[in-house]
């Protein structure tokens, strides 16, 4: 699992209780994301080159599709796999 540390990383954008997008000077963008239907928790994904461009074209509309898609599939051990583990 990829290690990032959230001070390298500037805040974009969030979604209070949906999802928060940050960016680091080496244009990585990290993405965390609420999930859970009987509680909730977040999980962190490095985007990949297809939702940073989706993120770019459509801004706050990607965000809330790539956030959608990843609170609906995060039981998913497939899905689970793009998750990465961030500190402070």
């Amino acid at each position: 699992m990829e290690k990032f540390n959230l001070k390298d990383f500037q805040l974009i954008t969030l979604e209070p209780y949906v999802y928060r997008l940050f960016k680091d000077q080496q244009n990585i963008y990290l993405f965390e994301v609420s999930c859970g239907k009987n509680g909730i928790w977040e999980v962190w994904i490095k985007l990949n080159v297809e939702e940073i461009k989706l993120y770019l074209d459509e801004k706050e509309l990607g965000l809330k599709e790539i956030a959608g898609f990843f609170s609906f599939n995060c039981y998913g051990s497939e899905y689970q796999k793009r998750y990465v583990k961030v500190y402070t």
